[in-house]
């Protein structure tokens, strides 16, 4: 009686087990596609940040333009009522401070050239840069950018901070302090810091 049982039921056995395993494989695919989908949202509002942030730059750097042009302008009017060849530092200006545009300093890169840069050498898009990714192919050439944009320009914690997609200020200084240490100890993070900051001043 128990092997009419048995061979009754292996059917229904296989059939439950094959149920299972469709059930397993929805649940798999539904979450993949969940995750896809997570994915691909982060990546767009990573990539809407950059533009925002690009064009917040681009605004800034325009500002900075026609600042140029006003103070130029305002000389050179002082130079023609006077008559002097030149003016004493004491009237001009002074230039804003914690600027890195070339427009206020020619030889300060701005932060943006720095990112570019850096992207450039390690085969990594921008929107990978300023993400919050912290895979192994992005955590070295972020924090090189972070120390470069501290060595580089007159920007302090929090702005660099800001511009590498709004991190906090002590993020920036471990960044700036771990590259401070493998300067001494790794050849390559050496070489690699002295090429970009030397293709970063060449095109100042």
């Amino acid at each position: 009686m128990r092997l009419v049982d048995t061979a009754v039921n292996v059917p229904a056995l296989q059939a439950q087990r094959i149920a299972a395993r469709a059930r397993r494989a929805r649940l798999d695919a539904a979450a993949r596609r969940h995750i896809r989908l997570t994915n691909l949202k982060r990546e767009a509002e990573e990539r809407a940040l950059v533009e925002q942030q690009e064009r917040a730059e681009a605004e800034r750097l325009e500002r900075e333009r026609r600042l140029q042009e006003e103070r130029r302008a305002r000389i050179a009017h002082a130079r023609m009522v006077s008559g002097l060849d030149k003016i004493d530092e004491t009237i001009r200006p002074a230039p804003p401070p914690q600027r890195d545009w070339l427009s206020v300093n020619p030889q300060v890169p701005p932060i943006m050239r720095i990112q570019r840069a850096v992207c450039s050498y390690y085969g990594i898009s921008r929107v990978d840069l300023l993400s919050e990714r912290r895979t192994a192919n992005l955590i070295m050439p972020r924090h090189i950018a972070m120390f470069l944009a501290k060595t580089l320009t007159l920007c302090s914690l929090p702005e660099i901070g800001r511009r590498f997609g709004g991190r906090d200020h002590t993020t920036v200084l471990h960044a700036i302090r771990r590259i401070d240490a493998l300067l001494l100890r790794d050849v390559r993070v050496a070489s690699d810091v002295a090429a970009l900051r030397a293709q970063v001043e060449a095109k100042s």
